[in-house]
């Protein structure tokens, strides 16, 4: 699939509440322009919508109006969507570009992401969940990256809203610029890191939300070497937050 402009829509319906499912099943991905939606519906009666890339995801964003989204519609009236996401990628996943913006699933349903490869993030704001202070539709996330995770722009959250987070980093974890933040609405979380983790320049939050607090803990465990050589690692950006966030390292060695 590629796309370098325009506006696609898998299915659009913001009229009534009897959309059907969509399921994609997609070679590669290479995204440098426009408006990608899969799926803009409501359906009251929870389904899961199925997002499979065999390869590699490429997503360049050129315009800061840039939007690639697989399920967008949050409500139709008062009615939220519920949508459940089983998201797979076969390959790597890069993010690059402006700030255009990626958005996994502004429904309730929860979601799965499996991610094969290894996930690249230069540009962007990248969010899986729901968009920042959305709170309404923030839901469970289980979060599987097999490959590393690449960090050195761009401002992504795993998972931007409320719902417990399920990450897995099977990598090394490198960041060198923009912002990778872990949580960004209530809800426990526990990001078990299997490698290392390397940090010589920008900021990883743990806890990032300025506008909401948050009562509930969150555990990373990394299991390798941690360095941190520039950068910033913040526990919360709340002040107001009582969660006690913990970071465990079980590496054998810490610089």
């Amino acid at each position: 699939y590629k796309q370098s402009a325009g506006d696609f829509r898998g299915i659009q319906n913001n009229t009534t509440y009897t959309a059907g499912v969509p399921s994609f099943q997609i070679g590669s991905v290479n995204f440098t322009g426009g408006v990608f939606i899969a799926n803009y519906s409501c359906n009251p009666v929870s389904s899961t919508i199925s997002y499979v890339v065999a390869g590699n995801m490429n997503i360049s964003f050129s315009n800061t109006t840039d939007l690639f989204a697989i399920h967008r519609l949050a409500t139709l009236s008062t009615t939220a969507a519920t949508a459940k996401l089983f998201m797979q990628v076969g390959g790597d996943f890069t993010i690059s570009g402006v700030l255009g913006e990626f958005n996994s699933n502004n429904a309730t349903g929860s979601e799965v992401v499996n991610l094969l490869g290894s996930f690249n993030v230069s540009g962007g704001n990248n969010y899986f969940n729901v968009i920042p202070n959305y709170g309404g539709n923030g839901h469970a996330l289980a979060l599987t990256i097999n490959g590393s995770v690449v960090i050195s722009g761009g401002n992504t959250y795993l998972s931007s809203e409320s719902g417990l987070l399920t990450a897995n980093l099977q990598g090394n974890l490198t960041v060198s610029g923009g912002a990778l933040s872990m949580k960004g609405g209530s809800g426990n979380a526990n990001i078990n890191l299997v490698n290392n983790f390397l940090q010589s320049a920008g900021t990883l939050n743990i806890y990032n939300n300025t506008l909401n607090s948050s009562l509930d803990a969150i555990t990373w465990t990394v299991n390798g070497n941690f360095t941190q050589s520039g950068g910033v690692i913040s526990f919360s950006t709340n002040a107001a937050s009582t969660a006690i966030n913990t970071l465990y390292l079980k590496g054998s060695n810490y610089t």
